[in-house]
């Protein structure tokens, strides 16, 4: 007979559900293990193509708390968290952003109810840290905040004595609320900040800007004040943050009041007739705008999101999610195969085919019962089981609610069985975790029905992104030894299926790993099968070296063009997925090998690292050899190698050394990935912190130069080779740091082949070819630009604008200027722009030196940069703001709030407007600044861009420099040559 076991919960309640996690995870039959990696594969494919995301909202837009649950919780599991929120969130700004702003995040929508699930999982441990001490006193000192005379008329009799106690009640509730204002935008407070809240609230900060900027501080504050750090004020025995039994009517009542002044705090909004009794108030908030306006602005700047990792999933969690699935299946591939064709992936729409045909053959249990029954009702259940020679039947009776158990046990067991049915028909392999030691094709297949953005291994293209940021300028990376213990320990949890966090492993273990990972491929990159075409290719490329070494000269180009041909041809015969990883690989090197003068790691020494790991030839005579266990020093000195493994070595040289000609097609497809117009990361190169880069066109033989100023020095970078070609030497008795730099232009708007340089007290001017010091001038400053033959120099010590003639670099004019009132300058026509430390601007007319126009209003910091375009001139300042002006009738058109950091540089290139800011993004924005894309390469503030066409690639290049001591050098695909050749950019 069917019996129910001892640990059964009895009776679940079907529809409503048990109180508290632990009864809804005893009420419910949990998911197989089949079925539960299942449906993360599945939730996986639906958040790499986010408009399936849309099945979660089938009830129009609503979707309930369990679900919301379930859906925080596996994508934890599965590390795509923040790309499921980030989808619902801009979801739901565009959908309000045009007709109904107020709605944005309101209500019960998806969006909010995934936020403030994630919130409260995250942020608990802060919100007591931050509340705590300021709840505490409340609760101790028994005072009431009560500013409502209709809620005073009870306690006090009079008009007199109710206007007393409201003035005594406001202070004390302004005070409180000063106090949890103080702490929560201390810098304290700030630096402890969740990271994964301040990715959430770089999000809405992002889409506030974007759809609707003129209701950011509300947007904003909504999400932060009203959906987190308000619900704990108002409930801290809710958060753990005070027992239950201490709050009073009276202490939840000042609670409330708190929050309803934080909140209009937050939104920059004060108190009108609608609750004219907290309008008192309104004087504190105009005082303390400024204080929440910056933190609001500080906690939107983007950060990195973090590896969100949390494999722990309840029963309750797999199931609501699972039930979506498998009661909308037909929905699901009907808006596969509706997407647009741009976002169509016919690999995809298999993989989710054939894991909704795994579970979805069977209607939901729950659903069925309440579609025909009600919960008292008693039912009778028949089993049938045919064998080869009999027919069994038995037969169960009771209630519905009783039942319930046995049918979904009984239900489970028939999926499982189907499923074990039908992969007899169709023989798949079982998928295994299993990375290492591994064929790679066969990962790669696996890989590929979770993740189509990669054709690599996942913690490969980790671990050399890491590399990129971190490692470049590491000494003897991939010889020196990592931590063994480390790479075991990393090695085992990638192969249990784990994702990995790199963020506390050390640079040299990284590369430890990757090369035990190749090491252990049971068919190298290079196959055996390629064992003779890759040594007949060595052999000719050693051939061509040493013909040029025997007559004295260095390989030439047409020799070179040669082997690269060679080595493209031998690249074909490559697999698929080898030659893949094989690019990313020898991008890596590249890179390394780009910086060898930091790192020690030249060309050759990398290929004598990786010729053995990427081909193992297989020998009758000589096993095959495994590595050192722990590698000592002596382990890590380069052997001699044989013949046969020179020639290999050879080749490996060649793909580093020639890597942009040899994997030409993969550079070309990958920047065809990459929108229009938009940067394609290229190679980075380690300097010291870049305070400014300015371009040089080039003349005659001369490449085109980026000039960067780094401390007292400067430095000449060729464009075309990325190598440095000189260094500017500064004077021995003045080391001040440079503060501008600008480039002398003939009349034609080309590079004179002067180079001015302005210290605090000195400004110098080199000859740009041969780097030397041909005049110097005594002063100073911030600022420099140019005006026809005049080159005008700010001085902050003594307040003046001195004007000098670039033919002789003598002084021929000057004049005074108010206080503070000039740092940056541009010359826009006959115009020249000052801005100032406070945020004016003024505009000079240059011929005459009289003052057309001065603002005062459009910024609130300082002026750091100026810009022309065709009609206008750009400002960007401090505040994080940037102003557009009327060139002619210098009237403010436009304001936009471009950035929470402080902008560094603006540059109008392609018709696009550039951005760099302290908080290490590149922002590119339309002239009427709708966001076109961000880029974020380096890890500090980003000092400066130019632009130049490349005539070796016939592309354009972008140089990037930060204060994190790189140079980002980008190219944008499928731009136009430049009309203008002696255009500067």
């Amino acid at each position: 007979m069917f019996g129910r076991k001892k640990d059964t919960p009895a009776s679940p309640s079907l529809g409503k559900g048990d109180k508290g996690e632990k009864a809804a995870e005893a009420a419910v039959t949990p998911l197989s293990k089949s079925e539960q990696e299942a449906t993360r594969r599945l939730f996986v494919l639906l958040v790499s193509c986010p408009r399936l995301l849309s099945i979660f909202e089938i009830n129009g837009g609503m979707s309930s708390d369990d679900l919301c649950k379930g859906m925080i919780s596996i994508s934890q599991a599965t590390g795509t968290t923040f790309d499921m929120i980030r989808h619902y969130i801009a979801d739901d700004f565009k959908r309000h952003a045009t007709a109904d702003q107020g709605s944005i995040m309101r209500g019960n929508c998806i969006a909010s109810k995934l936020t403030k699930e994630f919130l409260k999982r995250v942020g608990r441990d802060y919100l007591a840290t931050l509340l705590s001490s300021s709840i505490t006193q409340i609760l101790e000192s028994d005072d009431s905040f009560e500013i409502d005379p209709l809620k005073l008329e009870d306690t006090y009799k009079g008009e007199e004595n109710i206007n007393n106690a409201i003035a005594a009640n406001k202070v004390k509730l302004v005070e409180a609320v000063k106090q949890i204002v103080t702490t929560i935008t201390s810098t304290e407070m700030m630096d402890k900040l969740p990271a994964e809240v301040r990715v959430l609230s770089s999000y809405f900060g992002e889409f506030a800007n974007n759809y609707a900027p003129e209701q950011f501080y509300p947007l904003v504050g909504g999400f932060l004040m009203l959906r987190w750090i308000n619900p704990a004020i108002t409930n801290p025995d809710a958060y753990g943050i005070v027992a239950e039994n201490r709050i009073t009517p009276m202490v939840r009542r000042n609670f409330i009041l708190m929050t309803k002044v934080v909140q209009n705090l937050s939104n920059g909004v004060e108190f009108s007739n609608k609750e004219s009794y907290m309008m008192p108030v309104n004087e504190f908030i105009k005082a303390n705008f400024w204080r929440m306006e910056k933190y609001l602005r500080g906690v939107v700047s983007p950060i990195s999101a973090p590896k969100i990792i949390e494999p722990n999933v309840s029963d309750v969690d797999y199931v609501s999610v699972h039930k979506i699935f498998a009661e909308h299946s037909q929905q699901i591939m009907d808006m596969c195969d509706n997407l647009p064709a741009g976002e169509r992936n016919e690999t995809t729409r298999q993989n989710i085919q054939e894991l909704l045909d795994t579970f979805g053959q069977y209607r939901h249990i729950d659903n069925f019962l309440k579609g025909k029954f009600t919960i008292d009702e008693n039912i009778t259940i028949k089993f049938v089981v045919e064998t080869g020679d009999a027919t069994y039947e038995t037969a169960v009776d009771g209630s519905v609610s009783l039942l319930q158990p046995l049918i979904q046990k009984m239900t489970t067991k028939l999926k499982k069985h189907e499923v074990s049915k039908k992969a007899l028909k169709s023989k798949p392999t079982v998928e295994s975790p299993q990375v290492f030691m591994r064929s790679l094709e066969d990962l790669m297949a696996q890989q590929s029905k979770y993740r189509i953005d990669i054709d690599i291994p996942q913690f490969i293209q980790e671990s050399v992104n890491i590399l990129m940021i971190k490692g470049l300028d590491k000494d003897m990376l991939f010889v020196k030894p990592g931590n063994q213990v480390m790479v075991d320990n990393l090695k085992k949890e990638i192969d249990k299926g784990n994702r990995v966090s790199f963020t506390n492993v050390d640079e040299n273990t990284i590369a430890q790993l990757i090369k035990l990972y190749l090491r252990e491929l049971p068919e190298s990159l290079f196959p055996e099968e390629t064992h003779r075409p890759l040594v007949d290719l060595g052999i000719a490329i050693q051939t061509h070296e040493q013909t040029n070494s025997s007559t004295g000269s260095s390989l030439n180009l047409k020799s070179t063009e040669i082997i690269v041909d060679k080595v493209k041809e031998f690249l074909r015969m490559l697999p698929k997925s080898h030659h893949s990883l094989l690019y990313t690989l020898c991008w890596l090197l590249y890179n390394i090998r780009k910086n060898c003068a930091v790192n020690l790691m030249t060309c050759p020494q990398l290929a004598n690292v990786f010729g053995p790991i990427l081909h193992r030839h297989k020998t009758a005579s000589t096993p095959p050899t495994k590595p050192p266990r722990k590698p000592t020093m002596e382990s890590i000195q380069f052997p001699k190698a044989d013949m046969t493994q020179i020639q290999i070595n050879k080749v490996v040289e060649s793909l580093i050394k020639n890597f942009e000609s040899v994997f030409e097609e993969s550079i070309n497809a990958a920047e065809e990935g990459v929108k229009s117009g938009l940067p394609f990361l290229r190679y980075r190169l380690i300097t010291k912190s870049v305070q400014s880069i300015s371009y040089v066109h080039p003349t005659g033989n001369l490449h085109g130069l980026a000039i960067t100023a780094m401390g007292s020095r400067i430095q000449a970078w060729d464009l075309e080779h990325g190598s440095v070609m000189r260094v500017f030497e500064d004077r021995p008795e003045d080391k001040g740091s440079v503060t501008f730099v600008r480039v002398e232009t003939d009349s034609q708007g080309r590079c004179s082949g002067r180079l001015w340089v302005m210290k605090e007290n000195t400004t110098y001017i080199y000859d740009v070819k041969s780097s030397e010091i041909i005049y110097s001038i005594p002063r100073g400053g911030t600022s420099l630009t140019q005006y026809k033959h005049e080159m005008w120099i700010n001085s902050i010590d003594t307040n003046f604008i001195y004007v000098y003639d670039v033919r002789n670099c003598k002084e021929i004019g000057q004049f005074p200027v108010q206080p503070n009132s000039v740092f940056q300058m541009g010359t826009f026509g006959d115009n020249v722009w000052a801005g100032s430390f406070n945020g004016g601007i003024s505009v000079i007319q240059a011929s005459t030196r009289a003052l057309l126009n001065e603002n005062k209003n459009g910024h609130k910091r300082k002026i750091n940069t100026f810009v022309g375009t065709d009609r206008a001139v750009l400002a960007g300042s401090d505040d994080g703001t940037i102003t557009q002006w009327n060139k002619d009738t210098f009237a403010l058109e436009r304001k936009v709030e471009a950035h929470a950091g402080k902008i560094k540089q603006l540059s109008f290139f392609n018709n696009i407007v550039w951005c760099t800011t302290w908080d290490m993004t590149m922002k590119m924005y339309t002239a009427n600044f709708e966001l076109v894309s961000e880029v974020k390469e380096h890890t500090d503030s980003v000092t400066g861009l130019i632009f130049h066409w490349s005539q070796k690639q016939k592309k354009w290049i972008m140089w990037s420099g930060s204060y994190d001591g790189t140079l980002c050098v980008f190219s944008i695909p499928a731009l136009e040559p430049p009309k203008n050749p002696n255009q500067i950019m």
